[in-house]
């Protein structure tokens, strides 16, 4: 997808949504190749920078939509079969596609509402991990690694 051939990294997602049709990863990794593509058609080099030029409504917006409210879709039924951090996540991600897509069209009450929509989701996640218990392992290489903990290992 990255390597410049966004359509052959969508085929081999077909092939992996068609054996897993309800797991939200190859639709959301299939929302961020279109996204690329929409995104590249949009931009132009100004001044030796690349930025996106604002863009109207196209037809192939609507597929683009789908796909994102299919991943959110499945997010959410996921959430309701069991309430795991990684479907919330998936959720939460869900919103960002069509907050993008919204601010380069120029709808930016759209992408405020979608933008605001989104945390919820990542709250439910960060709320549903801190209720998790943690490994004595995990709390003490959480614990030396934080940026506080180091700064009192300074003085």
């Amino acid at each position: 997808m990255y390597g410049g051939d966004p359509d052959g990294g969508i085929a081999l997602l077909h092939t992996y949504e068609a054996t897993r049709p309800s797991d939200p990863l190859p639709y959301t990794i299939e929302a961020e190749a279109r996204w690329w593509k929409i995104y590249w058609d949009a931009d132009a080099i100004k001044s030796g920078m690349v930025d996106s030029q604002k863009r109207g409504k196209k037809p192939e917006d609507d597929s683009y939509f789908a796909l994102v409210d299919h991943v959110m879709a499945l997010a959410q039924a996921a959430i309701v079969q069991h309430d795991t951090s990684e479907n919330h996540l998936y959720a939460g991600i869900g919103y960002a596609p069509k907050t993008r897509l919204y601010g380069l069209r120029n709808e930016y009450r759209n992408a405020a509402k979608n933008g605001v929509a989104s945390p919820r989701n990542f709250f439910a996640r960060l709320n549903l991990i801190r209720a998790t218990p943690m490994p004595r392992w995990e709390l003490a290489f959480t614990t030396i690694t934080s940026p506080r903990y180091r700064r009192l290992l300074r003085f």
